[in-house]
């Protein structure tokens, strides 16, 4: 029931965006018993999905236009397409759940406008065919029967070998696995989930670090790596450190083998509150190397703007003083250890605003002081981007920003000079689309630079979840000069 309740949930987040002009659609204020405001995110989603959904539609209309006969398979598409005379020898399958296809051929039985679109001589039926009509047939079966979809399908006239258009929203995402590796439908919608930002963990699976997602892998200069953070879910955040090393195994074969190790780091001292989307780097002070926290979200905060220490040697959280004004509080930045302190850049403020400033952490005798750099021309603001220091230059890769024309490609700040220049990938060679946030990368080799980038990719209420599948390397050296 929860899962059918989607479906007017779905439908009153439509009427909205049609109520505030994002689409003309004068049939759907029909399927709702009052107009509800929707947040303009969801409005604009779903004149995404309506947009798309509707450019399909008109294009397979377009390329049968020749054929004796169409068939398509969609949701209230019918009354408008009908309306607009564009279902010339077209008839059009609609299948939901038995409740749902009662309801809605209730509906369009009581409602003279709806009614008056459909032939009059052949009424509702009982289940599972609901509504019958010479270009409309409402069926009330659970797709995931596929003999019962097979036959009721046929028994309502579909012409298996006329072209046919199918089309399904909201199904595959509420589907068992096994159930929806059978159905031989496009899906157009995901429910929230996210992309890792680092080499362990991410959406999925936990691999002996349990499950998290948007935490922070930072290289140790002792060697190994510091897991920190993230969380399972929005309500459930990730308190916990683990330190990962790669140690000499059992040979195997004549050859050696790795094991990889996985320790709980338990830390004294006042932790930090838990939190995802921050950054942690390495800096120095005093000949001692610090883990520094910086900023993030939790389940309370939209974003922190605070920062920690955390002393390896003693495993210890440490208060060190730092002057100067701290940048502002931000999430899905990125931070890199330079000459002993770090340069930040990027990410989103409390307002889910991008953010495009540059600000270096500097050791000092008492402990650390902020530094904003004024850079010329300023960076195009982003976040959920990778960056790297090669030599006295920030290299920011990918990202997401609210320009219209593509995702950013690399951006070079000189941390000297204090300019920047912006420069496009070329992705020709690459499968498309390359969606270049929410992804890891790691310079291979210093002296012939170049970046692999591994994982990333995107999720979008209304279209589903997109992975980058296979590591893309990035040759630097036309843009470090």
């Amino acid at each position: 029931m929860q899962v059918q309740g989607t479906n007017d949930s779905s439908v009153v987040s439509k009427v909205s965006a049609a109520a505030k002009g994002y689409f003309q659609d004068v049939f759907l204020q029909h399927f709702v018993c009052k107009v509800a405001r929707r947040a303009p995110l969801i409005n604009r989603g779903y004149y995404v999905r309506w947009r798309a959904v509707d450019h399909c539609v008109r294009r397979f209309l377009h390329i049968t236009e020749n054929c004796p006969k169409r068939q398509a398979r969609f949701d209230s598409l019918y009354f408008r397409l009908h309306a607009h005379e564009a279902l010339d020898r077209t008839v059009v399958f609609e299948v939901d759940f038995p409740d749902v296809a009662r309801r809605k051929a209730a509906l369009i039985n009581s409602n003279i406008t709806l009614r008056g679109m459909i032939d009059s001589s052949l009424p509702s039926l009982p289940g599972p065919l609901y509504v019958s009509s010479s270009q409309y047939h409402l069926l009330g079966v659970d797709v995931r029967e596929e003999s019962q979809v097979e036959e009721a399908l046929g028994a309502a006239g579909l012409d298996w070998a006329a072209p046919t258009l199918i089309l399904s929203e909201v199904v595959l995402t509420y589907m068992e696995t096994q159930c929806a590796f059978h159905l031989p439908i496009v899906e157009s919608h995901s429910p929230e989930c996210a992309n890792s930002t680092s080499l362990y963990g991410g959406a999925g699976d936990g691999y002996l670090l349990g499950v998290r997602l948007y935490h922070t892998l930072t290289s140790l200069p002792s060697g190994g790596v510091v897991v920190y953070g993230g969380r399972s879910s929005p309500l459930n955040p990730i308190r916990s450190l683990f330190r990962v090393t790669l140690e000499p195994g059992s040979s195997e074969g004549g050859q050696d083998t790795l094991k990889l190790c996985v320790e709980e780091m338990v830390c004294t001292g006042d932790a930090p509150p838990a939190r995802w989307r921050h950054t942690a780097a390495v800096v120095s002070h005093n000949g001692k190397d610090f883990l520094f926290v910086f900023g993030g979200k939790n389940e309370t905060e939209p974003a922190l703007g605070d920062g920690y220490f955390l002393c390896q040697d003693q495993q210890h959280w440490t208060e060190l003083s730092v002057e100067g004004a701290a940048p502002d509080a931000r999430h899905s930045h990125s931070a890199c250890s330079y000459q002993g302190g770090l340069v930040l850049f990027g990410g989103v403020d409390k307002r889910g605003v991008p953010l495009g400033d540059t600000v270096v952490l500097r050791p000092n005798v008492r402990g650390f002081s902020w530094e904003r750099i004024k850079v010329q021309p300023p960076p195009v603001p982003r976040y959920s981007h990778s960056a790297h220091v090669i030599g006295e230059k920030l290299v920011v890769v990918g990202g997401v920003w609210l320009h219209s024309d593509g995702v950013p490609g690399a951006l070079i700040i000189n941390l000297s000079t204090h300019s920047s220049v912006e420069f496009s990938l070329d992705t020709t060679l690459v499968p498309w689309p390359l969606m270049l946030h929410s992804f890891c990368s790691e310079l291979t080799d210093p002296e012939e630079p170049e970046l692999l980038l591994i994982g990333g990719g995107g999720n979008c209420f209304s279209f589903g979840t997109h992975f980058n599948l296979q590591p893309v390397s990035v040759d630097l050296r036309p843009v470090l000069g």
